[in-house]
């Protein structure tokens, strides 16, 4: 059995003598090839009588190299002791069930690049050697499944939830836009002059305008949400900056604002044209709406190709946000944080939902009387 003794030989690396189960080993060895997992073969003092190809290959040790030593040696400091205590607790309780039994940990290899790796362990006897065969898989394609999917079941459940939310505001501002109706229409039967009639009557427009609003919202939304197969293109970034920018030249004018286009004119992103150009505009948009009134306005656009994706920044110098106070309110529905007349709240919702619905995601860092920094976090491969 193993034992502390022989853990403390391990750490020196020293290689120990291997008893009659190495003829095994080498007996074995066309049977460990045909396996598609690194597998080891050892005695019951732990001590390595056999390897495969595959085993060298995964941890990037010549097989003549591990045979003969402790198998402890070849596994990180910090796993040392619990493998130690799982393996002696395999051996008393399968010496007779001959079961096998599995386990997940972080292995190395000879480089020492970390993995996550599944082993599982089995028994054997055969005449009168007995030991112990682990097989070694490499299941950090599988860790990384769980984060992806763990992400999406994040983003999943946040626009369930922001979807709720807005169904919930869009009834109420739906059912207000009624009751208003009918209480002008009440007044304006009960009207006693031509004069409160026609003041009856500019109500009745200007709430027919608000309700034409409203709908165009929730169609905006329902659009988004109902565009499942978005069709997506290489589009030149660089150049869709410059056709916002020719887009936006009115505004621009009026209110001195520069736009930089920082963004490399060799960029390419992978995206639906529509939405690209929807949430490039509604950020630009932001940030002359949102203008510091001491200073003209400045914005910064600028994008990075990362592993998997690509980075998007939009930096203005404009009024800034306080997101430990609004930070959580930030993307929902109807919310505007300043004083101004021509703010609605919607323009960030459904931004932040065009890039979900493709996988990808948004983070914000502003200061308040400084300005903000939005960044668009596209991915590689489009998840619609």
């Amino acid at each position: 059995m193993i034992n502390n003794t022989i853990e403390r030989s391990s750490l020196s690396g020293d290689s120990l003598p291997a008893n009659s189960l190495a003829q095994i080993g080498t007996t074995f060895i066309d049977f460990m090839e045909a396996d598609p997992d690194a597998l080891l073969l050892l005695n019951e003092e732990g001590i390595i009588q056999g390897a495969n190809s595959n085993f060298e290959r995964m941890f990037g040790y010549q097989r003549n190299y591990v045979i003969g030593k402790q198998v402890t040696a070849f596994l990180p400091e910090y796993h040392k002791e619990a493998f130690i205590n799982k393996l002696n607790r395999f051996l008393v309780k399968n010496r007779l069930s001959h079961e096998i039994e599995g386990m997940e940990f972080i292995a190395h290899r000879s480089n020492g690049e970390e993995f996550m790796a599944e082993i599982r362990m089995g028994y054997f006897q055969v005449f009168n050697n007995s030991g112990v065969a682990i097989s070694f898989r490499d299941i950090n394609w599988r860790e990384e499944k769980n984060k992806a999917i763990r992400h999406s079941n994040k983003i999943i459940r946040e626009q369930n939830l922001r979807l709720t939310n807005f169904s919930n505001i869009v009834s109420h501002n739906l059912k207000s836009h009624a009751n208003n109706f009918e209480a002008i229409l009440n007044l304006l039967a009960n009207a006693s002059s031509e004069e409160e009639r026609q003041e009856m009557m500019k109500y009745l427009r200007d709430l027919s305008s608000g309700l034409t609003t409203t709908i165009g919202h929730v169609t905006e939304i329902v659009k988004i949400q109902n565009s499942k197969d978005l069709k997506i293109e290489p589009i030149n970034l660089y150049a869709y900056v410059n056709k916002c920018i020719e887009i936006l030249g009115i505004q621009l004018r009026a209110t001195n604002a520069i736009i930089h286009n920082h963004v490399k004119e060799d960029i390419i992103l992978n995206y639906n044209t529509a939405n690209i150009e929807s949430i490039l505009l509604n950020f630009l948009t932001n940030a002359i709406k949102y203008r510091h009134p001491q200073r003209d306005p400045e914005i910064w656009v600028d994008a990075k190709e990362i592993e998997n994706g690509l980075l998007l920044h939009i930096k203005d110098n404009g009024l800034g946000i306080n997101l430990q106070k609004h930070g959580d309110k930030l993307f929902e529905m109807y919310k505007t944080f300043h004083d101004n007349k021509d703010a609605v709240g919607v323009g960030l919702f459904i931004t932040r939902y065009q890039v979900e619905t493709l996988g990808g995601h948004i983070t914000v860092e502003s200061e308040e009387g400084v300005g903000t920094t939005f960044t668009v976090h596209f991915l590689t491969e489009m998840q619609p």
